[in-house]
C-alpha cells in the first residue's frame, strides 16, 4: 500500500534551497502485484509526456502516484502546480487555468494575473477532482489540449503551452460521460494512459507494510516510543474494508497512538466497530448497495 518510508522527504517538504520536494514512485510502499504492476506502469508513462488520467477511490493515494510521475518526467524540472477543479467557483476556474489580463472584469489586477497553465509552463499541472469541472470549461481545456495554446481572459495573445497535464478523479468518467455530464472527446484526450488505484480491501497484502510506516512515522511525531499489533489486532486491520482508504487507517494508527499507553496494540483497544468484523462488512456493503 501507499506510505512514506520515514528516511524520506513527504509530498510537500522542502529541501535546502527552499524547493519543494515531491514524493517519489520509490516512496510508494507496496507488495501486492497491482502496486507493483502500478508503480511499473507508472515509470513508464513518466519517460513520455502523454497525458495521464489517474482514477480511484478517495484516499487511495492518487496525488501521490502523480506528483511521483512528475520527478521522473522530462517536465521534472518545471513546477507542479496542482488545481482542484471542485473547490474553484464555476465563474472564476477559466480566469484561474488561463489567467487574465488588466481590465479584463471588475477587480482584475492591474498588469493582469497569471493562470495555472503559465505557472505549470515546463512542468506540470495537476488536474484534481477533474470530473466536478463544468461542461463550458471542459469545452476550453479540450481546445487547449487539441491547439496546444490558449488565451487569457480578455486577451487575444496566444500563450503556447509545454505542459504534462495529469487529471485524477474519484468518478466513474465514463457514467459521467453516458449521462451528459463530462464531454467524450474530452475523456478519450485524458484518458490515454489510465492508472486506476485499487481500494485497500483489493490489495490486502500492501497493509502491513503500511501499517509499520504509518506507525513508525506516527510514534515519532507523538515522541513515544514504536508500537506493535498483536496478531488479532492485524488481523482486524487487514479484514476491516476500510471504505475512506488510506486516510482512514492513518486516523485510526494515530488516535490508536495517542490514546494507548502500552507498547502492545491489542484487538480490545481497536474501534468497536473494527472489532466486530461482520458489522462493519455488513454495513459497509449496504452503505454501497452491494447487498
Amino acid at each position: 500500500m501507499i506510505a512514506f518510508k520515514t528516511n524520506k522527504q513527504s509530498l510537500n517538504t522542502r529541501d535546502n534551497h527552499g524547493k519543494t520536494k515531491l514524493t517519489t514512485l520509490d516512496q510508494i510502499i507496496g507488495v501486492s502485484e497491482s502496486t507493483v504492476n502500478l508503480k511499473r506502469t507508472a515509470r513508464k508513462v513518466a519517460k513520455t509526456d502523454v497525458t495521464v488520467l489517474i482514477t480511484g477511490e478517495s484516499g487511495t493515494g492518487k496525488e501521490i502516484y502523480a506528483s511521483g510521475i512528475h520527478e521522473l518526467s522530462p517536465f521534472s524540472s518545471g513546477a507542479f502546480v496542482h488545481v482542484n477543479c471542485g473547490a474553484i467557483p464555476e465563474n472564476l476556474i477559466e480566469s484561474e487555468l488561463f489567467g487574465y489580463e488588466e481590465g479584463a472584469f471588475t477587480g482584475a489586477k492591474k498588469g493582469g494575473k497569471q493562470g495555472k497553465f503559465e505557472l505549470a509552463q515546463n512542468g506540470t499541472l495537476f488536474l484534481d477532482e477533474i470530473g466536478e469541472m463544468p461542461l463550458t470549461m471542459q469545452t476550453k481545456l479540450l481546445r487547449l489540449l487539441e491547439d496546444k495554446e490558449f488565451e487569457r481572459v480578455g486577451g487575444t495573445q496566444k500563450y503556447k503551452v509545454n505542459t504534462r497535464i495529469i487529471a485524477v478523479t474519484n468518478r466513474n468518467l465514463w457514467k459521467m460521460v453516458e449521462e451528459g455530464k463530462f464531454r467524450e472527446d474530452l475523456f478519450y484526450r485524458l484518458n490515454i494512459v489510465d492508472i486506476d488505484i485499487p481500494p485497500i480491501r483489493k490489495r490486502t497484502p500492501d497493509i502491513p507494510s503500511l501499517i509499520s510506516n504509518v506507525m513508525e512515522t506516527t510514534c515519532q511525531k507523538h515522541q513515544v516510543s514504536v508500537k506493535e499489533l498483536t496478531s488479532e489486532a492485524m488481523s482486524a486491520f487487514i479484514h476491516y474494508p476500510w471504505k475512506g482508504n488510506v486516510r482512514e487507517l492513518v486516523n485510526v494508527i494515530e488516535r490508536l497512538v495517542v490514546l494507548v499507553d502500552s507498547d502492545t496494540i491489542t484487538l480490545n483497544h481497536l474501534p468497536e466497530y473494527m472489532r466486530n468484523l461482520d458489522n462493519a462488512n455488513n454495513n459497509f456493503f449496504k452503505l454501497y448497495g452491494l447487498q
